[in-house]
């Protein structure tokens, strides 16, 4: 086998993971950190848009436009999945309870608690 093969390889898969990084849109200007915000539901009243568990989802450029946001209870801010049924149960279970900071999952909560809390505790 060529040794210099390997570093061919590695170089189209430097190559392949530099393009699929790379944007295709502008869309990811308006983002912030290349996170789409939080789906939220608002009700309007003579005055304003509140947001209101009953009212109705915001399309995506209206919700980048008035980045409205609630503080949560227990939540850092408001997690992207809040308003999924099939998870609001688990938000609890996936949520720092050091610094309120919500995780897609658990097995991501843990890195975070071992990579960030651990290491401020044993640097004092």
């Amino acid at each position: 086998m060529d040794p210099t093969a390997l570093y061919a390889d590695d170089a189209e898969e430097d190559l392949g993971r530099l393009e699929c990084c790379r944007p295709r849109s502008g869309l990811f200007r308006l983002l912030d950190n290349r996170f789409l915000p939080p789906p939220v539901k608002v009700k309007g009243t003579l005055d304003d848009l509140v947001l209101d568990e009953g009212g109705q989802f915001l399309n995506l450029p209206v919700n980048l436009a008035l980045r409205l946001s609630a503080s949560l209870k227990d939540f850092l801010q408001r997690p992207y999945d809040y308003s999924c049924p099939t998870v609001k149960l688990r938000l609890s279970s996936r949520t720092c309870k050091t610094c309120g900071l919500y995780h897609a999952s658990v097995k991501a909560l843990n890195r975070h608690i071992e990579n960030i809390h651990k290491k401020v505790n044993t640097a004092h």
